[in-house]
């Protein structure tokens, strides 16, 4: 240290850690706090009027008394069978190709068939939900069995009447709606209040772990190097100080 200031490399070195922490900081608050942009809109524009009147779906229609009758029938054998898994073979005539996924009216009686089971007891509710040509879509209620210890369960259930007499109606898709209100109502009933706000508040991220992590960036980006920027600084004072103190000290003598 000559005249009791600092070297010039070290000096630039510090006014470089300086600027480039106030810049990472003004660029670390600009992506925190600076509005996202407009998302562009890249849905698919819309048809022509001739596309839309050439892709128009067919109207959907009414079922004639004997055709529900056959559409009910179908339901009851299916959920009989396949669903409930008793003597599944039963219900092979009246399963479309779709669902049979290639396998065999052998390999479907044992009962490792791609259909959803459920320990129903009954039907509490059919709903034909649409018709249009020849597919029927319908929701169905089954009524579990008390041993089992579930709750009434809702199915969404495909039919498409088959080109052959007797023209049967036969399943071609069986998946689960959802959950049904029975079922929301007998979960609310038995799961106590507290535990559906615990549930609640613990999906949700406390403050602390968005103000804790950006006050360590701060923290490490800018006062750090100040810091270190004040305390040579506080250095260099000191040991001016102390050659002053000398040279005048000699002087006197």
């Amino acid at each position: 240290m000559r005249g009791g200031q600092l070297p010039y490399r070290r000096r630039r070195l510090l006014l470089s850690l300086f600027a480039i922490s106030v810049a990472a900081g003004a660029i670390a608050t600009a992506i925190v706090l600076l509005p996202t942009g407009v998302k562009l809109d890249r849905s698919p524009t819309a048809p022509s009027a001739g596309q839309s009147r050439r892709r128009k779906p067919p109207p959907q229609r009414h079922l004639s008394v004997a055709e529900r009758q056959r559409v009910m029938s179908s339901i009851s054998l299916f959920v009989r069978t396949s669903v409930e898994r008793h003597d599944p073979e039963r219900s092979w005539p009246i399963v479309h190709p779709l669902l049979r996924e290639g396998l065999t009216k052998r390999q479907w009686s044992t009962g490792n068939i791609p259909v959803v089971p459920y320990p129903a007891v009954g039907v509490d509710l059919v709903k034909l939900t649409s018709v249009v040509g020849w597919t029927a879509l319908v929701e169905v209620v089954l009524e579990p069995d008390p041993r089992a210890h579930q709750v009434r369960k809702t199915f969404l259930i495909e039919l498409r009447r088959l080109a052959r007499p007797p023209h049967r109606w036969a399943v071609s898709s069986w998946s689960p709606e959802g959950v049904s209100e029975s079922q929301m109502a007998a979960e609310r009933a038995q799961t106590p209040p507290s535990v559906v706000a615990s549930a609640y508040h613990a999906r949700h991220l406390s403050l602390i772990w968005i103000v804790l992590p950006l006050s360590l960036l701060f923290g490490g980006v800018i006062l750090l190097p100040t810091g270190l920027f004040v305390r040579e600084a506080y250095r260099f004072r000191r040991a001016e100080a102390e050659f002053r103190a000398s040279r005048d000290a000699g002087g006197s003598t």
